[in-house]
């Protein structure tokens, strides 16, 4: 039983963990927290963590209007977590002595009646498990002699102290590491439930074994001039400058731009279907990720179930502390690989139509412009004077030839 737990921890445990640490860090990261404290920092929230689910599962069983010694210890060990983490607090910051000594005594008192609780029990391992829990949230706030200040409470605490690793060092080596791993399961199990709450749950359906790579599309050189072209396609004027240095690059008169603008509109449409395949590819790639870590979890999550329970059923003294775990799978997302690829193939038709509409469209424009179609604009300042000044100078010219010829009729 104690190598099977092993395994488990060693194995099953290690996703559910690698969750567990990504969040630790990432928190401490967000915190500002130094390099040299995140070791003490993760075990301090780890602790805490650990204590918060035993709380919660205890307060909803005293809910319920009746709980044992068993969950009555752990109910007082996971105080006594917290208390230790708000006295370490205390100590660290060098609070008044008074404030201090309160809080001292009280952790101390909790302490001793932890202790005296163990007592009653009478399955070793059970002890030792509750023992070496209270040792390590000990260690975890660095508590020891020198975070008190009288003599009187340094002496109780070291004598509770001992009186505690004595419980856990009743069993042998071998039941040490079986306990141990069996807490480390059990939590881990708690954790991991909590988590798969949280996690995107998808399973893939209809998916082949190997799905066609494709790769980002090299961006074509001549989609460089579409600014310039509309541009061009947009102004109000008839006549097609080609101003624009891209364009340039491209065709040195406007006789060339017909070719010009076939030749971008297919590199257009091939880029746009190229680069959604390669989107539609790294999308079905996700899927696969997020299928792959669902399924992984899901797997190692029920083995941490299977020998947690397994080994509560072997030593009945954890069942009252220790509840079995009864596994419902969540719902899960089904993907449906043959209904991605439907909707991969409407949503290219659409982006070709796309592509190919706004090609008759300015392609209409165009043919106006080269064929003269729009009433003519002129294109400079000079031809706009010119055109404005002709009719005046024909009218001046009608009004002095109709003057002369009343000025000649008059003489005669």
């Amino acid at each position: 039983m104690s190598d099977f737990l092993e395994m488990q921890r060693d194995f099953a445990v290690l996703d559910i963990r690698k969750l567990q640490q990504e969040s630790l860090w990432l928190q401490q990261r967000s915190l500002g927290v130094a390099e040299a404290g995140l070791d003490i920092d993760t075990k301090k929230l780890l602790a805490t963590k650990r204590n918060a689910f035993l709380l919660q599962e205890v307060k909803e069983t005293l809910q319920q209007g009746f709980i044992g010694l068993s969950q009555q210890i752990d109910y007082q060990i996971s105080y006594l977590g917290l208390q230790l983490e708000s006295f370490s607090n205390l100590v660290i910051k060098k609070i008044s002595n008074d404030e201090r000594e309160n809080f001292a005594r009280d952790v101390i008192f909790n302490l001793k009646k932890i202790n005296e609780s163990l007592s009653q029990k009478k399955d070793k391992k059970f002890i030792a498990l509750e023992a070496k829990k209270l040792l390590s949230q000990i260690d975890t706030f660095k508590i020891n002699t020198q975070s008190f200040t009288q003599i009187q409470d340094k002496e109780y605490f070291l004598s509770t102290l001992e009186s505690i690793q004595v419980k856990y060092n009743d069993i042998p080596d071998d039941e040490k590491k079986e306990i141990e791993n069996f807490y480390d399961v059990y939590f881990s199990v708690k954790a991991g439930l909590k988590k798969l709450e949280e996690i995107e749950k998808i399973k893939l359906a209809n998916f082949p074994e190997k799905i066609e790579e494709k790769e980002k599309p090299n961006w074509d050189g001549i989609l460089l001039i579409e600014g310039e072209l509309l541009q061009e396609l947009k102004n109000p004027y008839r006549t097609l400058e080609l101003r624009g240095p891209q364009l340039k690059n491209f065709i040195s008169k406007v006789d060339e731009l017909p070719d010009l603008f076939e030749k971008f509109f297919d590199a257009k449409q091939k880029y746009t279907i190229q680069n959604y395949e390669y989107t539609v590819y790294q999308e079905i790639k996700k899927l696969q990720e997020k299928a792959k870590l669902y399924a992984e979890f899901l797997t190692n999550l029920q083995k941490c179930i299977n020998a947690s329970n397994d080994y509560i059923q072997k030593n009945p003294a954890f069942a009252e502390s220790y509840s079995r775990f009864d596994f419902d799978e969540l719902e899960a997302k089904i993907v449906d690989y043959e209904s991605l690829q439907t909707e991969a193939e409407k949503k290219k038709s659409q982006l070709k139509n796309e592509v190919n509409n706004q090609y008759l469209k300015y392609k209409a424009i165009l043919s106006e412009k080269m064929n003269g179609i729009l009433p003519p604009t002129p294109n400079n300042e000079k031809s706009k004077t010119e055109n404005k000044i002709l009719p005046l100078i024909i009218i001046f010219g009608i009004v002095i030839l109709v003057s002369f010829l009343a000025y000649k009729f008059s003489s005669i």
